[in-house]
Order: structure tokens, then C-alpha cells, then sequence
């Protein structure tokens, strides 16, 4: 919905814009600012919120990669509970094995004791049968005393060794069979050793898997996250276009009305001109203006800065700009009185004219009389240049009466 509404705030601008573009008067410039004001505001809002949601995938990417190395690290920890469990295994196999050797070798020894249990009952019954005397007799049977004493100890040895072999054996059984009660041991806590990292490895597996579906998780809110990326951005393409848009609307609307107001003051410069000129070139003004298509003077009579040097000088007239080639006129009729060239005037005519008057005009590119012609009001004399000492094309006009230099703007209805 905040899309939607976003969109259209942009169609409507767009399509007002279009709409007044024909049509606005010079005071609704205002207007194509409002419009560009408010494109460019939609777009400074819209382009938080790109910068927020690329926060957000930054973020969410951030948290998906500690999760991959979670399970990373979760991976790595079953390898090596994986590996203890091979070698508890493979200790536990060791134990059955030896857990047999060690019950073999106790049936062996418990069938050696058994058997020579056996014998040395039936020496004992062979013993009790015969009594004292079977062993009398024995004993009588030495020829010396020496003999007696050796047969005597010969029967005590056979009682001590029969009696050392049954404590041998027994011994060696109890033995077997405490080695094997000790295995037994070893193989329980090898099971219930196995049985805890078996049900480690359960745990291990059911962390990865939430990991795993978390992660999944992670991933699908990412790729919504960029779908709508995508689609803001998209719209900021677009919304980039609608400001383009708007600002060249509006800068077409300014130029419009700059080349109106050019227009317009160019207008007005040449009615004024026109106006300046039919005042200027009236018949009935002592003297008529030298340059009848162009009525601006650039600098007047009297005192003025240099124009080549530092400090004021004295300008005796006044120059009137116009472009190079210009026709130039006699302001009175008269006579040539010098035309050539004259110093910093460059080429110049002089004309003289009743009453003590002279009239002179310098700078011209062309001279079109020479000293001793008669001339007549608003004829051609001259062509505009920038000869001698000049800054550019004009031409510097002078009234003099009897020898002095007096305002040219007095005489030729100048107001």
C-alpha cells in the first residue's frame, strides 16, 4: 500500500507537469519546483529505505555466516567424537579379545588345578590306606642311617612340592581370574563409554539439523529481502527517471522564460532604439545623428578615466558603438574640410558648416569623401571601424564651434 501510494504521488506529479507544460504562465515556475521538491523528497525517502533494507541483508548475511560457522564447528566436533568413538571401539574389540584369551587361559588353569587336585587325593587315599606303616616301611628299608635320613627327606619333599603345586595352581587361578573380573570392568566402562559419545553424537546431530533448518530459514528470509531490494531499487531507477524528469521540465520552463525575458527587454531595447533614433534623426534638430541605425552612446563628453594609461583625461565627444562597416552620415551640410588619417583618430573626416561649426568623426575603417567635397545632411561619408587608438568599432564624433570642442548630445535632440 506504501508502494502504491508512492507511485502514484509520482504519476500524479509526472502528469501534472506534462499537463502544464503547454499551458503555465510565467508565475507557475513555482509550480514545476513543487513538483520537482516533492519528486526529489520522495526519492530522499525512498532511498532510506533502500539503504534500510540493504542494512538488513547486510545483517541477516552477517548472522547466516556466524551460523555457517557454527555448524562448521559442529561438523568438526562429530569428526573428532567420531574418531574417539572409532578408538573406544577399537578398544572395546581389544577387551572382548582379551576378555577371552583371559576365560580360556582360567578353564586351563581351573582343569590343571582340578586334575592335580585329583592326584594328590588319591595320594592322600593311597596314603591313608596304607597307612603309617606303607610309610614305616618305607622308611625301614634304609640300610643306614644316612639312607634313613635321605628317605625321610625325600617324603617330606614329595608332601611340600605336592602341596606347593596346589598353591601354584591356585594362585595362578585367582590370578586368571582376577585379570578377567578386570576386564569385564574395562569392557563395561568402554560401553558406557561408547553409549555417552553415541548419545553426544545424537545431540551433535539434532544441534546441526536446528543449524541447518535455522539457516534455511536465514536463506528464504534473504532472498525475500533481495526480491524487495530488487523491486526498490527498481522503483529508485524509475523514481531517478520521474526527478530527471522533473528537473528538466522545470529547467526547460527557466529557459522559457529567459528567452521570453530576453525577448521581451530585446523588445523593448529596440523600441526604445526605435524610439532614440526616429528622436534622433528628427529633421528638426541642428545637427542630425551620425549613425542613424544605432542610437547608444558608450562613452560621453567630458572627463573619464584613460582608456590607454593611468590617471583622467579630457574626451572631447562622444562615442557611439556599431559594428564594423556601418554607414556613418553628415550631421549638417557643409564642406570637406580634411579627410585621412589623423594620429590616435586613425582615419578621420572633417566637415565644415555654416555658423563657425565643425563636425568630426574618427575611427572609420573607410573614408567615403575626400577634403573639398560638398556634402548634405544624411549623406554617406564614412564606414564604422576601430583605426588608431579605438577599443573596438565605434565612431568618435565631435562638434566644434568656433574652435572649441562643445557637447555633441546639446545639438542632436540628445534627451
Amino acid at each position: 500500500m506504501k508502494r502504491c501510494s508512492f507511485k502514484l504521488r509520482l504519476v500524479v506529479s509526472i502528469m501534472l507537469i506534462s499537463l502544464l507544460l503547454p499551458i503555465m504562465p510565467l508565475s507557475a515556475t513555482q509550480r514545476f519546483q513543487d513538483a520537482l521538491d516533492e519528486a526529489r523528497q520522495t526519492q530522499r525517502q525512498h532511498f532510506q529505505q533502500v539503504t534500510q533494507q540493504q542494512t538488513l541483508i547486510s545483517d541477516l548475511q552477517g548472522e547466516m555466516a556466524e551460523v555457517m560457522a557454527q555448524m562448521q564447528a559442529l561438523d568438526q566436533e562429530f569428526v573428532d567424537l567420531a574418531n574417539e568413538l572409532a578408538v573406544v571401539e577399537y578398544a572395546l574389540s581389544v577387551t572382548e579379545e582379551r576378555i577371552e584369551i583371559a576365560e580360556a587361559e582360567l578353564d586351563i588353569a581351573t582343569a590343571e588345578r582340578d586334575r592335580q587336585f585329583e592326584l594328590f587325593r588319591a595320594s592322600l587315599r593311597s596314603s591313608h590306606e596304607s597307612g603309617p606303616v606303607g610309610l614305616l616301611e618305607v622308611l625301614l628299608t634304609a640300610e643306614s642311617f644316612s639312607d634313613f635320613l635321605t628317605l625321610f627327606e625325600s617324603v617330606r619333599l614329595i608332601a611340600e612340592a605336592d602341596q606347593a603345586i596346589l598353591s601354584s595352581l591356585e594362585a595362578a587361578e585367582q590370578a586368571i581370574a582376577y585379570n578377567v573380573n578386570v576386564l569385564h570392568n574395562n569392557r563395561a566402562n568402554l560401553e558406557l563409554l561408547i553409549v555417552g559419545k553415541q548419545l553426544a553424537q545424537m545431540d551433535l546431530e539434532n544441534n546441526r539439523t536446528e543449524r541447518e533448518v535455522f539457516f534455511t530459514t536465514l536463506a528464504e528470509d534473504e532472498a525475500r529481502m533481495n526480491a524487495f531490494l530488487a523491486i526498490l531499487e527498481e522503483e529508485d531507477r524509475v523514481l531517478r527517471g520521474y526527478v530527471r524528469t522533473a528537473e528538466t521540465a522545470l529547467a526547460n520552463e527557466q529557459e522559457r522564460i529567459r528567452q521570453e525575458e530576453r525577448a521581451r527587454a530585446a523588445a523593448e531595447r529596440a523600441a526604445a532604439q526605435s524610439a532614440r533614433l526616429a528622436t534622433l534623426n528628427a529633421p528638426d534638430h541642428p545637427f542630425q545623428w551620425p549613425i542613424p541605425t544605432h542610437g547608444v552612446i558608450s562613452s560621453g563628453f567630458g572627463n573619464r578615466p584613460r582608456v590607454f594609461g593611468r590617471g583622467t583625461e579630457f574626451h572631447g565627444g562622444i562615442d557611439i558603438p556599431a559594428p564594423t562597416g556601418t554607414r556613418i552620415v553628415a550631421s549638417q551640410d557643409g564642406i570637406v574640410y580634411f579627410s585621412g588619417w589623423s594620429g590616435g583618430f586613425g582615419n578621420t573626416v572633417i566637415i565644415d558648416h555654416y555658423g563657425g561649426y565643425r563636425t568630426l568623426y574618427a575611427h572609420n575603417s573607410v573614408n567615403r569623401v575626400a577634403a573639398g567635397d560638398r556634402v548634405t545632411r544624411g549623406q554617406h561619408i564614412a564606414d564604422v571601424g576601430s583605426t588608431g587608438q579605438s577599443t573596438g568599432p565605434h565612431v568618435h564624433f565631435e562638434i566644434i564651434r568656433n574652435g572649441t570642442r562643445v557637447n555633441p548630445t546639446n545639438y542632436v535632440g540628445w534627451n
